[in-house]
């Protein structure tokens, strides 16, 4: 069974591909789907379905062997996240008497697969009814506390029928069978839409490939095990075919900001009155907890969004229900600035700039240059045009407030094209403050806090959020009154 090293293909799933492959699977899971929902998320955009890749890849070893023997089990390690554009390549590796293969994109294994020839076993876990009386067929994902998870168990239902899996994946169906594969595109359905659910990774598929005795449609399902410091959840499986284990992770939910009646009861009511401050990227994270900061203290807020326009909305809705002053609108930081400002730009007193890209994204190699521009784009270009924009409007003074970050100085592995953007933009801050005599720029280098951008699986040491923000601000206030009685 040797053979050398080859490559079988490469393919880019396109968002259009998601949603095909949704509804096929019936894995609708908003990270699969909606970029702004994927963007809370710790891939920080849409992410193609793991067995999505593996149907197309089995299809490929299929094609490319005609007549291979089905193996008596199969192996599947998901080990990054495959955004949506990317370009997937497949090859076949040598030196096993299993037959496995490899998926990289940029540089990056993100699926291993491996083939088992053998004895085939036919195992079914326990506390299973089969078959089963009721099945589940979510069209939403279910929302479970990772304690409660150690009590799942049931029968997902099938959202296609079989035969569609021969024409969308001929040569594995015909190597494989249709149920089988049927029943492989159920687990995405399992882990995405049941257990864990909503806020779901999917790490690894491990089954057998048994006789399929039963007529259902539909992948019967028990959680094995739950461990509560590393957030795995352990199922297995039973149905179409296949019997054994999935292993999955439960992700922390986005990181939510404080309310605005909370930030309230810590803020002085008119501390920051008279203020008229633009808050950009304030839909979320610090612009979202900044604006709430300066809306307590009695500023009127202006906050902006790119793409999250539903998000900047709730953040203004939060203000106003409690008393404070908000507006919203599109702020591009790759556009022009002037352009988007209008009639705004002479009555703003104060800028909050929080404009920024995914700040951890899959990479090879030391360095990424178009990942570099990308980040100097924002953090450097867009944020000068704005200073420039203030500037030439004759507007009397703005004081700016720009956000580098510890990362610059404590540089951690993977992150140089990041580090070295906010570098320059701490260059850029000094120069400006030299050179601009309407704008005064405080620069600081924030530590690690709770966000949508720095939350991981595990959990790890972060700085309270508005403990560090609320003295910052007054600091930034203190810092524009000083410069005004100068």
């Amino acid at each position: 069974m040797a053979f050398a090293d080859r490559f079988l293909a490469s393919r880019t799933f396109t968002l259009a591909d998601q949603q095909w492959f949704a509804a096929l699977s019936g894995d609708c899971n908003p990270m699969h789907l909606d970029p702004i929902a994927a963007r809370r998320t710790q891939a920080g955009f849409p992410v193609v379905h793991g067995m999505h890749a593996l149907l197309w890849a089995l299809d490929c070893i299929a094609a490319a062997n005609p007549g291979l023997a089905v193996p008596a089990s199969i192996r599947v390690d998901f080990a990054t996240f495959l955004l949506v554009g990317q370009e997937l390549s497949l090859r076949e590796l040598a030196g096993s008497p299993n037959r496995r293969a490899i998926a990289s994109a940029s540089g990056t294994a993100t699926m291993t697969l491996e083939l088992r020839y053998g004895v085939r076993r036919e195992t079914k876990a326990p506390d299973f009814q089969w078959p089963p009386t009721d099945i589940l067929t979510p069209d939403r994902p279910f929302v479970v506390e990772l304690a409660d998870m150690e009590l799942q168990r049931g029968a997902v239902g099938f959202a296609t029928d079989p035969v569609e899996l021969q024409v969308a994946f001929p040569a594995a169906a015909g190597w494989l069978g249709d149920r089988r594969l049927a029943a492989l595109t159920c687990c995405t359905r399992l882990v995405g839409m049941v257990c864990p659910g909503l806020h779901s990774i999917f790490n690894r598929l491990d089954v057998d490939l048994v006789e399929d005795r039963d007529a259902s449609s539909a992948l019967a399902f028990s959680v094995t095990r739950v461990d509560l410091r590393f957030r795995n959840v352990r199922l297995a499986v039973n149905g179409g075919g296949i019997s054994g284990a999935l292993v999955t992770t439960a992700r922390h939910p986005p990181t939510s900001q404080p309310r605005m009646a909370d930030v309230a009861g810590i803020v002085e009511r008119d501390s920051f009155g008279g203020a008229k401050t633009l808050i950009v990227g304030g839909s979320r994270g610090l612009g979202e907890l900044t604006a709430k900061i300066l809306a307590a203290g009695g500023a009127d807020v202006i906050v902006t969004y790119a793409t999250g326009r539903a998000d900047a909305e709730r953040v203004a809705a939060e203000i106003k229900e409690w008393g404070g002053h908000c507006e919203v609108f599109q702020y591009d930081a790759l556009r022009p600035a002037a352009a988007q400002l209008t009639d705004r730009i002479n009555s703003i007193t104060h800028c909050y700039y929080f404009a920024t890209s995914a700040i951890f994204q899959p990479s090879s190699g030391v360095f990424s240059k178009d990942r570099f521009h990308e980040f100097l784009r924002i953090y450097v270009d867009g944020f000068y045009d704005l200073c420039a924009a203030f500037q030439n409007s004759g507007n009397s003074g703005v004081h700016m407030f720009y956000p580098s970050s510890i990362a610059v100085s404590d540089r951690p592995i993977g992150m140089s094209e990041y580090v070295m953007a906010k570098a320059a933009g701490e260059i850029l801050c000094d120069e400006i403050n030299k050179n601009l005599d309407s704008i005064f720029v405080v620069c600081i280098r924030l530590p690690r806090l709770a966000t949508d951008q720095t939350v991981t699986l595990l959990s790890v040491d972060s700085m309270s959020a508005i403990d560090v923000m609320l003295p910052l601000i007054r600091n930034v206030q203190g810092a524009a009154e000083a410069k005004a009685s100068s």
